[in-house]
């Protein structure tokens, strides 16, 4: 009966159910985490300052470890190390939910929280990147990776929602409660998931190295990867960071309330699903093309926020934004999918995980002190009008706007 209703889906493979209704959770923990830490700092510990460096030791330490995360998920069982992230996770904000309830919660005490969660993320993605493939048939790979991202919008839209209900309902030590048990029901989940073997073996120790080296010849070869990469590096970094860091102190100012810059985190990732929907659905005859233009209503959502716009047509911008990221998000990852050898796309995504969110801690870190000197929501403003120009200058190069999607492997550089 279940085979007939789920089809030919990656749904139908009972490892693959297990590992993505997990997996599902702890992303959703992920993002309920982080508006609940970003709502606890800025509005109860009044410290902006002291919540880039948390944001941003977190995020220096993902990128600083990822790529001997991939080592270890090469050298070692993915669902093991999966099993053992989820388990570190789940301890960590179980320990942040009770320092807040004592009283004892201070920034150097989340820091050194959020610094071993994002140790725990280094492991954790590379592992879940070869695991999946493992869960499902080898046909059944693409639509796996459907759920998977379909997943993570969807964990961007009920993830700050739940924070935010979490928070202003009963308490911020209830939100980190709350979501250190979906990791705990994560790792149970990983029990019933049995992986297939896939592959031609792992490479040996002592060639690492060399393999850490080809990947990088192979974004260095490609300005559509590195300008991209350098984009979404400053993207992040002079965007999206200040906007975490300063988006709830900005609604409070401004709207009387945090709970809108929870709400607004709701209408993006919203947006995300049905971009993503969209992206997967539509065929577009240059790829990168349609998606930086998808991109587009970006800026806006962060010039409206800082400008005290109607709640109605800030939520609108934070829509249609979350909708291109998603749109993008889509044709980038099937065009890295369809155009780097198969042998090389792990390596050439650790690459691109490491390169766009290396210089996002600066970001964090400068929010809070420039604050002192310029008003938040200027800054809000600023982070609208770089992001729109970090979005131009990954449509800067020719290859990327005129890569089609008719374009075979090794001749687009």
């Amino acid at each position: 009966m279940a085979s007939r209703v789920l089809g030919d889906s990656a749904l139908a493979d009972r490892s693959f159910r297990f590992f993505w209704f997990g997996q599902t959770l702890s992303m959703v923990g992920d993002r309920l985490a982080g508006v609940a830490l970003a709502l606890y700092v800025s509005l109860e510990l009044k410290d902006l300052t002291g919540l880039g460096l948390i944001l941003g030791v977190q995020v220096a330490t993902l990128a600083g470890f990822l790529l001997i995360g991939g080592v270890w998920a090469d050298r070692f069982d993915r669902r093991r190390l999966i099993i053992v992230t989820n388990l570190v996770c789940f301890v960590l904000h179980l320990l942040t939910a009770f320092l807040i309830a004592t009283g004892e919660a201070a920034i150097w005490n989340l820091m050194l929280i959020e610094a071993v969660f994002g140790l725990a993320e280094a492991i954790y993605r590379p592992a879940f990147s070869g695991l999946l493939p493992q869960t499902v048939r080898e046909d059944k790979i693409r639509s796996a990776w459907g759920f998977a991202g379909a997943s993570e919008s969807a964990s961007l839209a009920f993830g700050p929602a739940l924070a935010t209900a979490l928070y202003f309902g009963v308490g911020a030590e209830w939100a980190f409660v709350g979501d250190a048990f979906t990791f705990l029901l994560s790792a149970a989940s990983l029990a019933f998931v049995i992986p297939r073997a896939r592959g031609a073996g792992r490479e040996k120790a002592e060639r690492l190295l060399d393999s850490v080296r080809a990947g990088w010849q192979e974004v260095r070869s490609r300005v559509w990867v590195w300008m991209t990469m350098l984009a979404w590096s400053l993207l992040l970094m002079l965007s999206l960071a200040p906007w975490f860091v300063l988006g709830p102190t900005v609604a409070r100012e401004i709207y009387g309330t945090g709970s809108v810059y929870g709400i607004h985190e709701v209408f993006f990732g919203v947006g995300m699903i049905s971009g993503a929907i969209v992206g997967t659905r539509a065929e577009f005859a240059r790829p990168l093309r349609a998606g930086l233009i998808a991109m587009s209503p970006w800026p806006f959502q962060f010039i409206l926020y800082g400008l005290g716009a109607p709640l109605p047509a800030v939520f609108g911008a934070a829509l249609l934004a979350g909708a291109g990221v998603g749109v993008y998000s889509v044709q980038w990852e099937s065009t890295l999918a369809r155009l780097i050898p198969p042998e090389k796309l792990s390596r050439v995504s650790s690459w691109d995980w490491m390169g766009t969110t290396i210089l996002m801690p600066i970001g964090y870190v400068m929010a809070g002190p420039l604050s002192a000197v310029i008003p938040a929501r200027e800054l809000v403003i600023a982070s609208g009008v770089l992001g729109g120009a970090c979005i131009l200058l990954a449509a800067a190069p020719r290859t990327t706007r005129r890569l089609g999607s008719d374009e075979k492997p090794g001749t687009a550089k």
